[in-house]
């Protein structure tokens, strides 16, 4: 598993988003993504029960049940 910085190929951090993120990009630590567009990270700065969905450096904390749950049933929907 990788944070989104060592993703980045910036493993000390990503500077334009740590400087605009409330989450820092080290503290991201990728699960999985939805080819590759937007990926789903679980950070200790979430509340319990949360994970960030992740699109275009942009962070939209999510319930972690549902935001997955979403993300299998678009696989079927396809």
């Amino acid at each position: 598993m990788e944070t989104v910085a060592e993703q980045a190929d910036e493993p000390d951090g990503i500077a334009d988003w740590d400087e605009e993120q409330e989450i820092a990009s080290t503290r991201l630590l990728l699960l999985t993504s939805n080819d590759g567009m937007v990926d789903y990270c679980v950070s200790p700065d979430l509340e319990v029960g949360d994970l960030a969905i992740v699109f275009q450096g942009d962070i939209d904390p999510a319930p972690y049940g549902e935001a997955l749950d979403r993300l299998l049933m678009q696989g079927l929907e396809d």
